[in-house]
């Protein structure tokens, strides 16, 4: 009851800021704007390279067609890591249908085995404007989005790639949707073997080896639904995505690698939208539920934890003449809990 009480408290009492704009929105009703880009300067659009590849990560997009630097250490699979302006990872944020998906106990978010595919929009907000999604984002924020199409009937499709190093991908969808509702699910498994052939220089006489134990497994799946009559909307995403990654031996090792990680995450995002003619008004509940693992059979070291995250957010913007305001609250709520300690810290 007193964390009820405390997140009620906040956002009632603590809204975070007020902001001008007004928008024309889709639904040709003049108010104001709808989304957290409104005041962010020059978002970089890259959502017609979702339907030209879908089966390319997040980090890889970015690096091919943007300025931002993708640190990747080792094959398909190996931890993508993001700089935006020079500025590290943990001071860039990733939003994922207004939620903020950053890892709790890294500070960022692994761009690997995230393919565009699982998504309708990517944007690029390069610079401080980024803020508006949190403190952290002073480099900038990569927000991602699931939209919901109309009128469409039922739709079913289904693709796949094939790559050098035993690396494939097959993805399907279904979706059904009319002027009211809007349902879509999909499907993407992903497997990489990594075994590509390498110079030793670790070895005397630099001998040539083949990747061992080095294999990627990520699996995505998406569920969709949306509902909208007169000035309401309803929006239910959920997102559940395992990933596991065997970590091949170091180059001087005389022994195999029985090393692996493996993580797991389930994301929903819940939002009401009320659009009236001068107003909007937005009340957003999501979840983040994520599991991570370290498996060390050669030194007997193992290592879980789990990390959950509750956040709402409030958002009203009204626009009467020359009169315009945006008013905003915002609470979050985390926990974790991991083998290593007793306990469960969190914090609101």
């Amino acid at each position: 009851m007193r964390d009820l009480l405390i997140i009620l408290g906040a956002i009632v009492t603590f809204p975070l800021g007020i902001y001008a704009q007004t928008k024309e929105i889709t639904d040709s009703i003049p108010t104001v704007g709808i989304d957290y880009l409104d005041i962010a300067k020059s978002p970089t659009r890259l959502d017609s390279l979702i339907l030209l590849s879908p089966d390319k990560s997040i980090g890889d997009v970015l690096l091919e067609n943007t300025n931002v630097q993708i640190k990747q250490s080792g094959g398909r699979g190996a931890i993508q890591s993001l700089k935006i302006r020079g500025f590290s990872s943990s001071q860039n944020q990733v939003n994922w249908n207004g939620l903020p998906i950053n890892n709790l106990t890294l500070g960022m978010f692994n761009l690997a085995g995230s393919s565009i595919g699982v998504f309708d929009e990517l944007q690029l907000i390069n610079g401080s404007s980024g803020v508006e999604y949190g403190a952290g984002a002073i480099g900038g924020v990569i927000d991602l989005k699931n939209n919901a199409s109309w009128n469409k009937g039922i739709n079913i499709s289904f693709g796949g790639s094939l790559g050098s190093f035993n690396s494939n991908m097959d993805r399907y969808k279904f979706s059904y949707s009319s002027n009211k509702f809007s349902y879509g699910l999909m499907f993407m498994n992903e497997f990489v073997k990594n075994n590509y052939e390498f110079v030793n220089k670790e070895i005397l006489n630099k001998p040539k080896e083949t990747q061992e134990h080095a294999q990627f497994w990520n699996s995505n799946l998406v569920q969709e639904l949306y509902y909208r009559k007169g000035k309401n909307k309803f929006k239910w995403v959920t997102w559940l995505q395992g990933r596991k990654k065997n970590i091949p031996k170091f180059l001087n090792a005389n022994i195999s690698s029985k090393r692996s990680t493996a993580d797991s995450s389930f994301r929903q995002i819940i939002s009401y939208t009320r659009i009236l003619k001068s107003s909007i008004f937005d009340a957003s509940y999501g979840y983040t539920g994520k599991g991570f693992n370290y498996w060390d059979y050669n030194d007997s070291i193992f290592t879980d934890y789990t990390i959950s995250e509750h956040f709402a957010l409030l958002k009203y913007r009204f626009s009467f003449r020359k009169i315009k305001i945006r008013v905003k609250s915002r609470i979050e709520r985390q926990s974790v809990i991991n083998n290593r300690y007793e306990g469960t810290p969190s914090r609101t």
